[in-house]
This record gives structure tokens, C-alpha cells and sequence, in this order.
């Protein structure tokens, strides 16, 4: 049992701020994933035309503003794991239920998804490339392509490696408890200084930022200090965020260590301003957002089967065309959205048992 502590009270206005924050944290997920140049289908590979101003955009919305996103979850999966006592075991037993079952389910599905594909001409070079044909894995390649690998630290559903590691630093909750109470202040001070400076980006097979701002979360939980704070320095956030976007702009192609650091300050700040901003969202747009916060967890499921099929389809049948690419890069992630919310509801109203499982026991 972790140590006694005061526990950190999340008021039920900040929870919905939450809720609308990790929508927003979802669809930033998604343009990350949309940013794309090229598609590779078997022995051929068709590229993207864009203008240089659509591929600006794109370089802001994917590679600087929705950076934020993957950190910022982190940062709040630790934030309500630790602001109140909890035991180590029951904790890990509900995390298999909640990330390892669905983790394994949908890397399952996929794979077989691709092995079927791969079976038939019609849809073989949707599917296959030289280099994952699943007949001819070895063990080793299945093994890499569930878990990640040396070479490579992501499974064949690649964003499933978030759900990956929540789960491995949910089994080191104790370790980030006794650092953050042993040594307090200087903790954070650590978190935040490997962020910011560790030129790499993997300890182990563990993503950086997936160990800093677990522990920065941490660290907030414990000292019991509430998100909300952030409020109170919303207009240094506001004028913050966007200088240091438009310095890492201009940053993008310089590999150096002080460029790193902007880049990573830039994400840090970010969670703050995307935090902040949501004080704006109201009316029938917040009832929207709070409708799609039920299937936020789905969505991050989801997306990217979706996304890989609809992108690969378009390159292969539409005219690749300026106007196809801003439709792509702006329209499909909202279709993505709305078919990955419809899917989730399908599931959840026709089959609840399955979606249960699915959804690692996630409710309304």
C-alpha cells in the first residue's frame, strides 16, 4: 500500500476541463498521425503534391502545435493515479484489464487484418510491403512487432506504444512515488531537466517523455498541486506559447542541443496553454466535446486503422492534387473522428461485452 498522504481534490469543473482537454489532446494525436508526405503500397511509393504553404501548415499543426498532445497524457495519467492512496496490486490488476487486454486485442486485430489482406490480390498492396509479409515472420518479428524492438520501439499498431508504456510505468509506480517523496522539489527539477536536455529520446524501450512528465505528473499529485494553478499565469502562457512555436519553427531542421531544448520547452508550455484554452470552449461546441470525451480512448484505438486504410485508398484512386492534400490533411481526421465515435457507439449499444473488453471496461 503506498504511503499515506492527503489526497488531491480535482473539483468537478476542473474535471470537465480535463475531459475537453484530452478531446482536444486526441485530435492533435490524430493531424500527428495525418502528417504524411508519401504512401508506400508494394514496389511503389506515390507522394502527396502540396504547395509550400499547405506543407508550412502542416510543419506548425503536426510537428509543433500537436506535439504537446502525447506528453500532455502522460502528465495526466499520473495526475489522477496519484492523487489519491492506492494499492500497487489492485492498481496493476486494473490496468490489465484497462490497457494490456485492449493493447494486445487491437495489435491482434490488426495483424490479422494485414494477414487477410495479404491474402487477397484485390487488397495485397494496400497491405504488404517487402518487409511485413506476416507468413513469413520468424518469432522473433512477432515478438518485435507486439512489443517493439531494438530497432524499432513501436509495435505494428504504432501508436499502441503510449499504451505500452502506461502500463510498464504503472508496474515502476512505486519507483516515481519514493523518488518524488524522497526527494520532493528536486524531483521535479530532475523530470523536468532530462526532459529538456537528454538528447535521447529512449531509455531502454521507454519513450523520454513518458518517463518525465509521469513523474512531473506525479509530482504535482503528491505536492497536491491542482492543474488549475496554471490560470493564474495564463497570460504569460498566452504570449509564451506562440514565441517559442515561432522560434521552433525556425528550428525544425537543426538537430543541435539548444534547438532540442526549444523544441521540448515548446511541448512543455504547450500543455499549459492547451490546458488554459479550455475556458473558451462553451455552448453546444463543449456539449459536442463532452459527448465525444466518452469515446476519447476508443478514438486513440481506433484512428490510425482507420486513417492507414482511407489514406492508402485516396493515394490509389484520387488524383494526387494540392486540393486532395488540404482535403486530406484537414477533412480526414474529422471522418476519422466521426467513424471512430460511431464504431465505439455501434459496439457499445449492440455488443456491450465486447466494447467492454475493448475498451478496457470504460463506461459512459
Amino acid at each position: 500500500m503506498v504511503e499515506k498522504s492527503s489526497e488531491l481534490t480535482i473539483s468537478q469543473e476542473e474535471s470537465i476541463r480535463i475531459r475537453i482537454l484530452k478531446v482536444w489532446l486526441t485530435i492533435m494525436v490524430i493531424f500527428i498521425h495525418s502528417y504524411n508526405t508519401n504512401v508506400n503500397f508494394v514496389g511503389k511509393t506515390i507522394a502527396f503534391s502540396e504547395p509550400v504553404w499547405l506543407f508550412t501548415i502542416k510543419c506548425i499543426i503536426s510537428k509543433i502545435l500537436s506535439r504537446s498532445a502525447v506528453p500532455a497524457f502522460f502528465f495526466l495519467a499520473a495526475y489522477f493515479l496519484y492523487r489519491k492512496q492506492f494499492s500497487w496490486k489492485k492498481n496493476i490488476t486494473k490496468k490489465i484489464r484497462s490497457l494490456l487486454f485492449p493493447y494486445f486485442i487491437l495489435n491482434a486485430l490488426w495483424i490479422f487484418i494485414f494477414f487477410v489482406a495479404q491474402k487477397i490480390p484485390s487488397t495485397r498492396s494496400f497491405f504488404a510491403t517487402s518487409e511485413n509479409i506476416i507468413a513469413n515472420w520468424s518469432f522473433a518479428d512477432w515478438i518485435a512487432n507486439f512489443f517493439g524492438s531494438p530497432s524499432s520501439s513501436y509495435p505494428i499498431l504504432y501508436p499502441l506504444w503510449f499504451i505500452r508504456d502506461l502500463f510498464v510505468l504503472n508496474l515502476l509506480s512505486f519507483v516515481f512515488d519514493w523518488i518524488v517523496k524522497k526527494f520532493g522539489h528536486i524531483s521535479f527539477a530532475i523530470f523536468l531537466l532530462v526532459w529538456l536536455f537528454l538528447y535521447s529520446t529512449h531509455i531502454f524501450f521507454l519513450n523520454v517523455q513518458s518517463l518525465c512528465f509521469w513523474g512531473i505528473g506525479c509530482y504535482f499529485a503528491r505536492q497536491r498541486i491542482s492543474i488549475s494553478v496554471l490560470d493564474k499565469y495564463k497570460v504569460i502562457i498566452a504570449i509564451t506559447y506562440p514565441c517559442l512555436s515561432i522560434i521552433t519553427y525556425f528550428l525544425l531542421d537543426n538537430s543541435g542541443i539548444w534547438a532540442l531544448f526549444i523544441y521540448r520547452l515548446c511541448s512543455l508550455v504547450g500543455i499549459a496553454f492547451w490546458f488554459v484554452c479550455t475556458t473558451k470552449i462553451k455552448g453546444k461546441f463543449k456539449t459536442i466535446i463532452l459527448f465525444i470525451s466518452k469515446y476519447s480512448f476508443c478514438i486513440y484505438l481506433f484512428h490510425e486503422m482507420n486513417l492507414t486504410i482511407l489514406r492508402k485508398i485516396i493515394a490509389k484512386f484520387v488524383p494526387q492534387t494540392p486540393f486532395v492534400a488540404v482535403f486530406f490533411y484537414f477533412v480526414i481526421p474529422i471522418i476519422i473522428i466521426a467513424l471512430c465515435v460511431l464504431l465505439s457507439w455501434l459496439l457499445e449499444k449492440y455488443t456491450p461485452k465486447v466494447y467492454k473488453i475493448i475498451s478496457g471496461g470504460r463506461s459512459r
